[in-house]
């Protein structure tokens, strides 16, 4: 006798969530650049311009009475961009990256690296 709510749960895949990133696989860069790409948009579209097109913005003032607030929502920017990668690496592909100061230079490096 055949249970059909049991026969249902095994036939059924399961998806992936938007609220949380997936982790790069070996293997599996293009799928991954795909999701994680829709993943940054949704979470901030601003960040992806910042990985996606670079960010203008080099920080090179040395006088703390010269940095207003606009100047650290722009830090924060290329900060917060290079956390939506990070969340989406192992440790070992963070390990490789993370000395690299802008998100977009650490995008193009996991591409070069997963991709040789």
């Amino acid at each position: 006798m055949s249970n059909s709510y049991n026969d249902d749960a095994k036939s059924t895949t399961l998806g992936f969530a938007m609220n949380k990133p997936n982790i790069l696989k070996e293997g599996e860069l293009d799928w991954w650049l795909d999701v994680h790409t829709t993943w940054i948009q949704q979470m901030d579209y601003q960040c992806w311009n910042i990985i996606a097109l670079g960010d203008e913005f080099v920080p090179e003032i040395t006088d703390r009475k010269l940095m207003d607030a606009d100047y650290y929502l722009k830090l924060e920017k290329n900060a917060k961009a290079r956390q939506l990668i990070f969340v989406g690496l192992q440790r070992c592909d963070i390990d490789k990256v993370k000395s690299l100061k802008t998100a977009k230079e650490i995008w193009e490096a996991i591409i070069t690296i997963h991709r040789g």
